[in-house]
């Protein structure tokens, strides 16, 4: 596996339209692609920009090749101080993929948002490979996962509000004051914030609120269908179970009509819908 794809290079307008999609402001997320990615989306043959991780791949590797990856020097128990990671990762990602592809793939961070392998799913791939073949094609499909990601592990409210520290500390894990990603981080969005945003990023960012309260207004009117078919249903229901209980054979029979088992379901489903959108609308708020 080379990893050379079509590295199709996004624009500025892809920052933006992500942004807006997760109802941030562009700046806030123009400055954290800045920082985890600070090189760009591919290096210079075409690959995805890509940190290999001895110490996970030390953890992830199959038991029985691990002396070997340890002896070849691409597995360490603990994580390398700076200065220990080489300029360019691939050589040490080509001897992991030889022992162990799936522990490799998994054990490097990848594209614009630097995902971790291991986060594929979080991420929205069906496997770490996924993830790369996607990076491999473009620059937007890094900035997807990305958004995808900062949905998942809710910080989208970091974001909007701000908060660098707790941003940094999600998505860079527990090293991150180490690093000084926070820092890094509340820098950037500075100097984003001080530059005027692109024409497409200011209607992309105009548009976000009108699309989210006509998103909201369709959910909340499904969510009002949802709840006037189960009142109509109870209601259906009780009158059948009322006709029914004159005799226990009755109600059985009632219990058993296709037309109240369908009735009964119909409630059930209205009410997942309903729990389902309340959960979603309070993801996004927080």
């Amino acid at each position: 596996m080379n990893f050379q794809g079509e590295a199709i290079r996004a624009t500025e307008a892809s920052i933006a339209v992500i942004a807006a999609e997760l109802g941030v402001p562009y700046a806030r997320l123009r400055g954290v692609v800045e920082i985890e990615a600070p090189r760009g989306p591919y290096d210079r043959q075409g690959r995805p920009a890509m940190l290999f991780e001895p110490h996970h791949f030390y953890k992830r590797v199959r038991a029985n090749r691990r002396d070997e990856a340890v002896r070849r020097g691409v597995a360490q128990k603990n994580r390398p101080g700076r200065g220990e990671y080489p300029a360019d990762s691939y050589p040490r990602l080509a001897i992991a993929y030889e022992i162990d592809p799936v522990a490799a793939l998994e054990s490097a961070s990848w594209g614009r948002g630097q995902i971790m392998g291991f986060n594929f799913a979080d991420a929205g791939y069906r496997s770490a490979q996924a993830m790369v073949e996607a990076a491999m094609r473009s620059e937007t499909e890094q900035l997807r996962a990305m958004g995808a990601l900062i949905r998942k592990w809710g910080l989208i409210g970091a974001l909007k509000r701000g908060e660098a520290e707790t941003f940094a500390r999600r998505y860079n894990g527990a090293g991150f004051a180490r690093d000084g990603y926070h820092t890094k981080i509340r820098a950037a969005w500075r100097k984003w914030e001080a530059r005027p945003a692109p024409p497409v990023a200011r209607e992309a960012q105009a548009e976000a609120p009108a699309r989210t309260m006509a998103t909201s207004k369709e959910g909340n009117a499904a969510v009002a269908g949802g709840a006037i078919a189960s009142v109509t249903a109870a209601a259906e229901i009780g009158k059948q179970v009322k006709e029914a209980s004159d005799t226990a054979t009755g109600l059985a029979e009632a219990l058993m009509n296709p037309v109240t088992l369908a009735l009964v379901a119909l409630v059930a489903i209205a009410a997942a819908i309903w729990f389902w959108r309340k959960r979603r609308m309070d993801e996004e708020a927080a």
